[in-house]
């Protein structure tokens, strides 16, 4: 159910999950044919319909539905279309091979549906599908789909399946056929027929199963899709039609369903795939529909829903590793990183034991770096790293696992040999982003700058709506000062992670770096309306208060601060400097005394004592203070000329 955490330098956490789904394969003869009961006229017919369709992305599949003595009229899905521009030019190949061009102003979307109808111009008269007029369960039991998949482009695949249901339970774009047929990319788009040849819909997505595996990284379609009914067109066209779409009772069918609906990988549809698997009477004694409902709450946050069923699976299959690993990352993903790893650790029992499985494959590999990652997080490096290693041993192709043992040299600075795991990762998963994006930042701490922002060029590439990766690129731009880069993917952070306050926080902090105090102060804001760090965003806003010129404020937020955290060692350093300028010395030394408690080993505390005491006429004091301070700064080289001058001048 639930895979990998991956862990970057600051041990990022990005659960990904799958779904065990039933998958088919077939071989195609000349025409690339999966259909066994289509007759040879209806496959002839279909063909000479069926056409390629060239849009801005990868190539798609499209159907001729109708043409007058000008144009033909070509319907497929927007998907394949969307993001042309009017004067962008786009080919349609018809079955004779020949290619036809139009432009994007002859491209239109059918309402807000996943549907588009395309108009060219084509050099001789084609045939166009006949167009069905009823829609329901029973006319639509025997269904077929057409298109050019991207790895056979040049042949048609006609695949027949069955359908599973006709349904309008709300999905968005218009989806309501779902049926088992096995597709390829670059189908979409195509027709869904009946065996006589009749159009009655649009394929549109294949039911993608996007585990992630620890070997290799690769998307396969399965064998339950969804498409768009061609009511949707007539309706359109005003054409006249009847249908009756029903949820089917078959409770087979509600499992599929929910199923391919989880594979959309959209909000919407996880809820209609939780009511669903709901409505299965015995749910709780059967192990797929609960992994399923499992996996929908998981992804819409609903940790604690999500759990009880992987407890009620536990009960069904105690020695289930898997599952029990999937409990300790759902606990893993609200913080309660002990009892996460105490499930893990039960997984990882029952790896050892060998009672689900074979003690060494990717999965048991994946569920003992889960393990170390959740360790790590509790600050046992060393056990983390023994994970690590341990996960690498069972799958030497453990792309994660190398790079989070990478990720953990690098933080006890053992950079070349953290090198050489992102290395091996990369090579291993050439599209492992996070693999990209901690080389970068090691790359940086190495001294090289170029191979540094192009490898967090990489991984922004490859994870996009990642908001982490472009937070680290931000903060290298920062640190270059290239301040215009760094605030674009400040903003993009936020863009990305918008109800998150840290991503506030990070920009205000920049804002004030670049001076736009009014942009940092709106930031700090936010973060404080969320409780996000307060003693930290209150002593934030505390100085652009002061740099501001408003004395007041700055107080006021200081004293927040402080409330907020006692023993906030800059606030309350600030606080006494303001003390000190009121000749309020007794609150200053209460305060500094206070901050240097809280930072013992901090320089900046002792010597704005020794400054205090200077204030005072108690020299003693003030020289020790700043003999203390100076004994600290010459451990991280700093101030050391100026502070050795300033004691020559007061204590000598």
């Amino acid at each position: 159910m639930f895979s990998s955490l991956h862990k970057n330098h600051s041990v990022q956490k990005a659960f990904l999950f799958w779904l065990i789904l039933i998958g088919f394969n077939s071989t195609f003869g000349v025409l690339a044919l999966g259909a066994r009961s289509i007759s040879a006229s209806s496959i002839s017919l279909i063909s000479s319909y069926s056409v390629r369709v060239f849009g801005p992305g990868a190539p798609g599949s499209g159907t001729l539905v109708s043409r007058d003595e000008n144009s033909h009229y070509i319907l497929t899905a927007w998907h394949v279309v969307e993001g042309l521009s009017d004067n962008e030019e786009i080919d349609i190949e018809t079955s004779d091979g020949i290619m036809h061009t139009t432009l994007g102003v002859n491209v239109n979307r059918i309402k807000q549906l996943d549907l588009a109808v395309i108009k060219v111009q084509m050099v001789k008269p084609y045939p166009v599908s006949n167009l069905a007029s009823k829609f329901s369960d029973s006319s639509l039991a025997s269904l077929a789909v057409a298109g050019f998949p991207l790895d056979n482009p040049n042949q048609i695949t006609i695949n027949d399946g069955d359908l599973v249901a006709y349904t309008n339970i709300g999905l968005d774009q218009g989806y309501e056929l779902f049926y088992r047929i096995r597709t390829s990319s670059g189908m979409s788009g195509g027709g869904v027929f009946l065996p006589d040849g009749t159009l009655v819909g649009i394929h549109g997505r294949g039911d993608a199963d996007q585990r992630r595996s620890i070997a290799f990284d690769k998307t396969t379609k399965t064998g339950v899709n969804i498409g768009i009914p061609l009511t949707h067109y007539l309706q359109f066209k005003g054409t006249p039609y009847t249908r009756k779409p029903s949820v089917d009772a078959d409770e087979k069918a509600s499992l599929l369903v929910a199923q391919s609906i989880l594979a959309m990988r959209e909000d919407t549809g996880y809820q209609l795939a939780i009511k669903l698997l709901s409505q299965i009477r015995d749910i709780a004694t059967r192990q797929e529909p609960l992994e399923l409902r499992a996996v929908a709450n998981y992804v819409l946050g609903n940790y604690k829903e999500s759990r009880a069923d992987l407890f009620q699976i536990a009960k069904l299959d105690p020695n289930s590793y898997n599952n029990w690993s999937s409990i300790g990352l759902s606990y893993a993903a609200v913080g309660e990183l002990q009892l996460a790893r105490t499930a893990l650790e039960k997984s990882f029992e029952l790896i050892a034991m060998g009672i689900d499985k074979p003690k060494f494959n990717s999965q048991a590999s994946a569920v003992v770096n889960n393990l170390g990652l959740v360790v790590d997080q509790l600050g046992d490096r060393a056990k983390a790293s023994e994970y690590y290693s341990l996960a690498i041993e069972i799958s030497p192709t453990n792309a994660s696992a190398m790079a989070n043992k990478g990720a953990s040299l690098m933080n006890r600075r053992d950079y070349l040999k953290a090198l050489s795991l992102f290395n091996r990762a990369i090579k291993l998963q050439p599209n492992y982003g996070n693999a990209y994006m901690n080389r970068g930042l090691l790359k940086d701490l190495l001294g090289d700058p170029d191979g540094a922002i192009s490898d967090l060029n990489k991984a922004v590439q490859l994870t996009p709506v990642d908001p982490q990766v472009y937070l680290f690129r931000a903060q290298f731009h920062s640190r270059r000062g290239s301040k215009s880069q760094a605030l674009a993917d400040f903003d993009k952070v936020v863009a990305l992670d918008p109800q998150n306050p840290a991503r506030y926080f990070d920009r205000a902090l920049f804002k004030q770096h670049i001076n736009d105090l009014n942009g940092a102060r709106i930031d700090l804001e936010v973060a404080i309306s969320s409780e996000y760090r307060l003693a930290d965003a209150f002593f934030e806003r505390s100085v652009i208060h002061r740099r501001q010129g408003f004395d007041r404020r700055e107080l006021l937020d200081l004293n927040r601060a402080i409330e907020s955290d006692p023993m906030h060692a800059k606030a309350l350093r600030n606080r006494a400097m303001i003390s000190l300028a009121q000749n309020s010395y007794k609150r200053a030394l209460s305060d500094l005394r206070s901050a240097i408690q809280s930072e013992p080993k901090n320089p900046v505390g002792h010597e704005k004592l020794g400054a205090t005491y200077l204030e005072m006429n108690d020299r003693p004091r003030a020289c020790s203070s700043f003999r203390q301070a100076l004994n600290l700064y010459v451990i991280r080289q700093e101030r050391t000329r100026e502070l050795n001058r300033l004691i020559a001048t007061v204590c000598l």
